[in-house]
């Protein structure tokens, strides 16, 4: 199941109008609102604010997305994770973990911090 903003198509998969590059489109799985995963990589979308610098070396549509606060949906792709045992808790869909730790969206912290 894709929920609203993930989509794939025979060769490639997307967040909302970004697409998502060196994907393996047959293992792409969506793991939640936030993230996604295929047999290599786990990506997480997450809002971003852009400064004046970064919204000048964006495509004028995206500016347009951004908006005048510099806010914009981003997909990351998570350094340092074992995408085999990588899971999002069932209470709180901005957590998630995996066999080396603990994850709120793109940031890995303490497994206590978080209220799995």
């Amino acid at each position: 199941m894709l929920l609203k903003f993930w989509a794939r198509d025979t060769e490639c998969a997307y967040y909302g109008f970004n697409r998502i590059v060196d994907v393996d489109v047959d293992s792409f799985e969506v793991l939640g609102v936030n993230y996604a995963k295929d047999q290599n990589s786990v990506w997480v979308a997450i809002t971003k604010k852009h400064n004046a610098a970064e919204l000048r070396q964006l495509s004028e549509s995206a500016r347009n997305r951004a908006g005048a606060g510099g806010w914009l949906l981003v997909v990351v792709r998570l350094e340092n994770v074992d995408a085999s045992t990588f899971q999002v808790s069932r209470v709180k869909q901005y957590f998630a973990i995996d066999d080396k730790g603990c994850f709120r969206l793109e940031k890995r912290v303490p497994c206590s911090d978080l209220e799995y």
